[in-house]
């Protein structure tokens, strides 16, 4: 009996399998008025993604969309139905692999153009959207014009002399020709935002503006405008007149039909809205005008190894999901930020990506704070692992939340359109009674805070940071993290309690660490914290090796702080009486030796400290690290060197992946 029920499973599993059903699309070689058995064989599929969506309703548990390699699909992807616990649904490929990933393209080629004025064409069409955020002239994206243009300014801003509150700024050296009224104002408020505004009325020095921010711009600050046919002088340059629906380009001497021109149509290229169990592999996806890959209250799906290039806001975006796994894609050049799940996002998993390039053009990218990022997540029992995240406007990898791994990432070149901005950033946003747990930062690799102090009143001033903890962050731990070539700081506790700092490296960053804390709250917002066993290595041209300020003077509360090792310059036969800096209440700044250190604050009594004479500073100071999943060799030659825990390395050193070393050349 047992037998006959094991034989009755088996087929009752094989018989599911078999129900479940393949069908077939092609771009090139399809026929939407086929019939729904010819399109479940290969030789005869489907055409459209419009014939796609309207059979979606038909899908059932296991059932398989494959599209040809090689083929352009134009359109959007809606998906209506969802799979099961043991049988998703899946969306892929099918073809020759030596062919290229089939492309959901979002973009539509305009040719009626008509010559408006000079070396300025027009085109009008029914398709355009309510606004346009890609351009492309044969396959190059161009930005919208803009003035001034880039290069006319010190920094490509003006300055404002005033701001009457948040809605006019007063700018004397603007003339009232051209009459900006219905451009927009692209200002930067702050050195972390730069926020896109409607101009209501321009009268002289004076622009009143529409705008949902709540932040008044600073004197000094700068401010550009675009989207007006008044800053169009170079090629490639457009402006969109949404009234109109109309486009107009500057070409500069030649005909627009010579070239293919083409604009984003469809806003979003993958959408699902409370769907669930869901795999979408091998697609590549292209020219959206806002999300490449749109998830709305949806659970379990996997997204796994496609490429997102050119989206209008994010490659890929989710409100209230969960179960989500976005493994091995590629995400570049998308305007604001690569994967933005920054709202109520649970058991999600983000492993093996590359994203790069997001958010890197001015005034491209949306208003308002966490914009322009690498990785935005927020939410419970969420992991960011194995990614490779590169040339971002502001933050590489900003989470919130609790049960939150961030492991052996690679983080370089952020901040480098905006400032003010982490590597890896967190931050309650000034809610000193939310305590968090359980967040870990581990083994990451952060290089290259850039900073951009650009359309500012300091533009030389550069603050970027490597593994920032932002107002009353808590319950995290930073643990075997290096840090790089950072503007301002290596690792930074702003208003940060509960947070434990071990065994990290910060070298070449204008400090190596700093806690500071300008919050006012009873009993403080810094304190509990645990600095322990890590390497800080001053740089050459800034030997601070710390940084504390408050506001209450109570830097004695901040937590444990010993037993880490520090590197540090000096100018032979002299003394460094500047190691370690104190602010109080912002305006009582203090420098120390190291014993004034010690003795003051109890601080750092079993550290150690090891000065260099600054001729041989970079000699005698080796670091090396593994940024690749498989493991390194690095030949260290004839000499010899030993690490802070007194190894003795030559010859031949093998790092794993995501391993450090910081050695000192012995004698």
């Amino acid at each position: 009996m047992k037998g006959l029920l094991c034989l009755l499973l088996v087929f009752h599993f094989c018989q599911s399998d078999l129900n479940a059903k393949t069908y077939y699309f092609s771009a090139s070689k399809g026929d939407d008025s086929r019939t729904i058995i010819q399109a479940q064989h290969s030789a005869t599929p489907w055409r459209s993604l419009e014939k796609l969506n309207s059979i979606m309703a038909l899908l059932e548990p296991g059932d398989s969309i494959l599209l040809l390699r090689g083929d352009i699909f134009k359109g959007t992807i809606n998906i209506s139905k969802s799979g099961s616990k043991q049988k998703h649904i899946v969306i892929s490929t099918y073809g020759p692999t030596v062919k290229a990933a089939p492309v959901i393209d979002g973009r539509v080629r305009l040719t009626q153009w008509v010559r408006f004025r000079g070396d300025i064409w027009g085109c009008r069409t029914p398709e355009l959207p309510d606004f346009v955020n890609l351009f492309s002239i044969n396959g190059k994206f161009f930005s919208m014009g803009r003035y001034p243009n880039p290069d006319e300014t010190e920094d490509g801003y003006l300055r404002l002399e005033s701001a009457d509150s948040n809605l006019a700024i007063i700018d004397r050296e603007l003339k009232g020709e051209p009459n900006w009224t219905g451009a927009e104002l692209v200002i930067k408020p702050k050195r972390w935002l730069i926020d896109r505004n409607v101009i209501t009325k321009h009268l002289d020095s004076v622009i009143w503006y529409e705008t949902k921010s709540s932040y008044v711009p600073w004197k000094g600050f700068g401010y550009f405008i675009q989207n007006h046919i008044g800053t169009l002088d170079r090629f490639g340059e457009w402006y969109f007149n949404a009234a109109a629906n109309k486009i107009f380009v500057y070409f500069k001497d030649e005909s627009p039909a010579r070239y293919q021109i083409q604009i984003s149509l469809h806003d979003i290229l993958l959408h699902a809205d409370n769907q669930s169990y869901v795999n979408i592999s091998g697609l590549h996806f292209v020219g959206a005008n806002k999300d490449a890959i749109n998830l709305t209250k949806s659970r379990n799906f996997i997204i796994e190894n496609c490429t997102i290039s050119h989206a209008g806001l994010n490659g890929i975006s989710g409100l209230e999901v969960s179960d989500l796994r976005v493994v091995n894609n590629t995400i570049q050049d998308v305007y604001n930020t690569g994967i933005f799940l920054m709202k109520d996002c649970y058991n999600t998993e983000i492993k093996g990506n590359i994203i790069k390039r997001c958010g890197l053009i001015d005034g491209t990218g949306p208003s308002g704070n966490s914009k322009t990022e690498g990785v935005s997540i927020g939410g419970n029992n969420n992991v960011v692992e194995n990614n490779v995240i590169d040339s971002i406007g502001y933050i590489g990898i900003h989470f919130s939340g609790n049960n939150v791994l961030i492991k052996n990432n690679v983080v370089r070149n952020f901040t480098m359109v905006k400032d003010d901005g982490g590597g890896i950033y967190t931050v309650a946003g000034k809610r000193p009674l939310v305590t968090f747990r359980d967040r870990k930062i581990i083994g990451n690799i952060v290089m290259n805070g850039i900073g951009n102090g650009a359309g500012t009143n300091q533009s030389d001033f550069r603050s970027a940071i490597g593994i920032y903890m932002d107002d009353c962050s808590s319950g995290t731990e930073i643990r075997d993290n290096i840090v790089g070539h950072c503007a301002e700081i290596g690792i930074f506790l702003h208003d940060a309690r509960e947070i434990n700092v071990i065994n990290n490296l910060a070298f070449e960053c204008g400090i190596p660490f700093a806690m500071h804390q300008d919050i006012i709250w009873r009993g403080g917002t810094m304190h509990s914290n645990v600095i322990n066993r890590n390497i800080f290595i001053s740089s050459f041209n800034t030997p601070l090796l710390s940084s504390y300020r408050t506001q209450e003077n109570d830097i004695k509360r901040f937590g444990e702080i010993d037993s880490n090792f520090f590197y540090y310059p000096v100018i032979a036969d002299t003394i460094n009486n500047n190691l370690f800096e104190e602010v109080i209440e912002s305006t009582l700044r203090q420098k120390y030796s190291i014993s004034e250190w010690q003795n003051k604050y109890q601080y750092e009594i079993n550290s150690q400290f090891l000065s260099i004479d600054n001729k041989h500073y970079s000699k005698y100071i080796r670091i090396f690290y593994n940024d690749r999943r498989n493991k390194k060799t690095i030949n260290l030659g004839h000499e010899q060197y030993s690490d802070p825990g007194g190894r003795i390395f030559k010859g031949t050193l093998i790092l794993d992946p995501y391993e450090w070393v910081c050695l000192i050349k012995v004698n």
